[in-house]
């Protein structure tokens, strides 16, 4: 009977959130202001991040690219240890917005000698 007949709409766009945020952030990375070399491991990294639909709040750190540290707040500066051993040394970073979503690792090197 029509009164028992169920009805149903969908309005265009309704199951689409348009304030879901699934862009990262961006960013870059520069270890002891763009030296060319150094002769200590303790190292200072100055980051630089933004996202287009919010905020970034915490970064990780690597030495190898695969092996990444503990998330943490977001900072501009951050002192880091580069890995043993003499010569050329990356470190990256990614960076997390408000949303969850993690950028791509960027990275910058430097070499270390004595």
């Amino acid at each position: 009977s029509a009164d028992s007949a169920e009805v149903s709409a969908t309005l265009p766009g309704a199951a689409v959130s348009s304030s879901a945020d699934t862009t990262p952030p961006k960013g870059s990375i520069i270890i002891n202001g763009n030296a060319a070399s150094t002769t200590s491991r303790a190292v200072t990294l100055t980051l630089s991040a933004s996202d287009d639909c919010g905020k970034v709040v915490a970064m990780r750190f690597s030495n190898d690219g695969t092996t990444w540290g503990s998330e943490s707040a977001y900072a501009a500066k951050q002192a880091w240890a580069l890995s043993k051993g003499y010569g050329v040394k990356k470190v990256y970073v990614k960076f997390k917005d408000a949303s969850g979503n993690w950028s791509s690792p960027v990275s910058d090197k430097i070499t270390y000698r004595w």
